[in-house]
């Protein structure tokens, strides 16, 4: 069994019970140390999964599926991403296209998983992201170059330098404008005037609506923790 060092909570939303089940039971083979939020028992789906997270289950990383009956996963990471983006999304799906793919690297997830996969890859995935890196099929990857190869296009279409990238990345990381300063030896006066024109050229109005857009556009990473 694979030990891990930290206490991981972990929620599998996926609206077949007997898949979410046998997910589950491959996981539990395979790790030590993981609680599965709620019990294993207790059905996780596009329709309750939202409430269950704002009433107080909050695990550090959620696996979840794209195509469900209500809310889909797409609805449930954008909900992730806004209110809490410490959290961990992995995307489980039968979907490869590239259309879909595209769509869920703007949630910024961790891990694009495919149904199909063989349960010891499952495995290397989750070990892999447990300590802090990403995993995606390799047969998506080619959908990722492209992706990244369309956040190259926006930062030129916004015009935003890469001192401007860099700020963007420490604001996302909830730093002040003295540490931002303190990191690029800049006064924080000047880093506020610097946060004014990158309001104005990604045009949005304050700082919370710049951190989703950037990270839905892939202009900064979240923080990954467990």
């Amino acid at each position: 069994m694979l030990v891990d060092k930290n206490y991981t909570k972990l929620m599998v939303i996926d609206d077949h019970p007997g898949y979410r089940k046998g997910i589950i039971s491959i996981i539990k083979g395979s790790f030590k140390n993981f609680d599965f939020v709620p019990n294993v028992e207790h059905d996780v789906n596009g329709s309750n999964a939202m409430n269950l997270i704002k009433n107080g289950l909050k695990p550090h990383i959620v696996i979840l599926d794209i195509q469900m009956k209500e809310n889909d996963g797409f609805e449930i990471a954008s909900f992730i991403l806004t209110n809490y983006p410490k959290m961990k999304i992995v995307f489980l799906t039968m979907f490869e296209e590239e259309a879909i793919v595209l769509r869920a690297m703007k949630y910024s997830p961790v891990g694009f998983l495919l149904k199909d996969m063989p349960a010891d890859e499952m495995v290397k995935a989750l070990k892999d992201i447990l300590n802090n890196h990403f995993y995606f099929d390799k047969r998506v990857l080619p959908h990722i170059s492209q992706f990244h190869s369309s956040k190259d296009k926006t930062q030129k279409t916004l015009g935003l330098d890469e001192e401007e990238l860099q700020i963007i990345q420490l604001i996302t990381e909830g730093k002040t404008n003295k540490e931002i300063g303190g990191t690029l030896a800049i006064s924080p006066r000047t880093i506020e005037k610097k946060r004014v024109k990158i309001l104005e050229k990604t045009k949005q109005k304050n700082t919370s609506e710049l951190i989703v857009f950037a990270l839905e556009m892939k202009l900064a990473f979240k923080l990954r923790r467990t």
